[in-house]
């Protein structure tokens, strides 16, 4: 079996860019181009089952003090566009655009701690490693993952002798 070239932002076969967040995903780091259809590894995805879950997703303090400079953000926006609204008669257009920008991401930072702190967050990250596992059982899918360097556990690659 050919091992799969890796992408970092492009598709290594055709250079197509690679939709990204720019964040690490959880989920099959192989993955097909829509272009040229042939598979190619994108290194922006974890398989949980290798790397295990990361302690970052379940830091309420980061999430804190991202909370706390979305909201300064917000206060410090939104008091420039009321007294310039007061002072001036006139809306500050870059103001009011941060005022009102911050604000749902304070709530999406907000709804993220509730999800860690009730549990459901944990949840959904064992279904996904659950998943990790899932995928990984295929003894092809496994090799596959090794060959392009990935420290796939033995207790996978082993079932590829049980055939």
């Amino acid at each position: 079996m050919e091992t799969l070239k890796k992408a970092h932002g492009v598709c290594p076969y055709c250079g197509k860019g690679i939709p990204s967040n720019g964040q690490m995903q959880f989920g099959s780091p192989v993955q097909t181009c829509k272009r040229c259809k042939k598979q190619y590894v994108d290194t922006s995805y974890q398989e949980l089952a290798i790397s295990g879950i990361p302690d970052a997703v379940f830091s309420v303090k980061n999430r804190l003090k991202l909370l706390t400079l979305l909201g300064v953000i917000f206060v410090v926006a939104a008091g420039l566009t009321v007294q310039c609204i007061v002072t001036q008669g006139s809306v500050p257009v870059k103001g009011f655009i941060a005022s009102v920008l911050t604000l749902p991401m304070c709530v999406y930072v907000l709804w993220d701690i509730l999800q860690i702190k009730t549990g459901r967050k944990l949840k959904k990250m064992e279904r996904k490693r659950e998943e990790s596992e899932a995928r990984l059982s295929d003894p092809v899918y496994a090799q596959t993952l090794h060959d392009a360097g990935y420290a796939v556990p033995e207790r996978f690659l082993r079932q590829r002798y049980d055939l």
